[in-house]
């Protein structure tokens, strides 16, 4: 039979059957989901050319494409109409998929059960950079590579914790710093913990304390320019504040130098203090 397409109502109790027909569709992305029903329940969702597919007919096929949308009615308790399309090969399905926008690393990370996806695989694609010598030269890694490297340093989950932490203490990036939280544990997760503890609370510093040091200096680009320093720059000069907290050394100034005379390389967390303390 030929395809064919209507207007139907769709309730959430037709939307909760019609779901039990989805069985030939990829996971859902959830934060899609939720995004769709809220913007039901804000009477925001709008009738568009983009119809809910069935291999054969309505409630007696399986479903080829819509699941979130169905989801979305479910989710928020609402009817709404959508147009319908009937007699839809099942291969459809595949292509359906692939012209719709990638999936992103959170997406992808969200499939699998994981928590706060967005910050999560911020600090995976800055530690792979930071660990292949690639920060901010505009490499990131694929999505397949990044689940990978997911699946084989599991352990980055911890360092979510402490990307938040600083955020809400700092003007600090939440996947800067869980990415320079989780490269510092490499080399040593008790130091790496307690640098990251007081760079947050600012507790138990004394003068010359390189994470106080550190702390100050953000704090007073945030108050004087009224916005973070340049990423790069912060992460530099936090690496040089963990090299010299971990050599032991008392320091009045903390800056790094990429450019001109003088110039630096991106320091080396693995490493102790380099250079002259400024």
């Amino acid at each position: 039979m030929n395809p064919s397409i209507t207007l139907m109502t769709i309730t959430p109790q037709v939307a909760d059957q019609w779901l039990t027909l989805n069985t030939n569709n990829r996971p859902a992305r959830k934060s899609h989901v939720a995004r769709l029903a809220e913007a039901m329940e804000r009477g925001e969702f709008r009738l568009t050319g983009d119809p809910v597919r069935w291999a054969g007919e309505v409630g007696a096929s399986v479903l080829v494409d819509g699941q979130h949308r169905l989801m979305a009615v479910v989710r928020s308790g609402m009817t709404v109409q959508s147009f319908v399309m009937t007699n839809v090969p099942e291969e459809t399905a595949m292509v359906i998929d692939t012209a719709q926008v990638q999936r992103t690393l959170a997406d992808l990370l969200e499939e699998r059960g994981e928590t706060r996806t967005k910050t999560l695989a911020s600090i995976i694609n800055s530690a792979m950079q930071l660990e292949r010598g690639e920060y901010y030269t505009g490499w990131t890694p694929s999505r397949p590579q990044a689940l990978a490297w997911f699946d084989a340093n599991p352990e980055v989950r911890e360092s979510v914790g402490y990307g938040t932490r600083v955020r809400e203490a700092l003007k600090y990036l939440q996947g800067q710093a869980g990415a320079l939280h989780y490269v510092f544990s490499r080399v040593d997760s008790d130091d790496a913990n307690e640098f990251w503890n007081r760079l947050t609370t600012g507790t138990g510093l004394e003068a010359g304390n390189p994470i106080l040091v550190l702390r100050q200096k953000i704090e007073k680009s945030a108050a004087v320019n009224r916005e973070v320093m340049k990423p790069k720059y912060r992460a530099a000069i936090t690496i040089k504040a963990w090299n010299y907290w971990r050599a032991g050394d008392s320091i009045s100034m903390l800056k790094w130098k990429p450019g001109g005379v003088g110039r630096e390389a991106f320091p080396d967390w693995r490493v102790g203090a380099e250079g002259e303390v400024a």
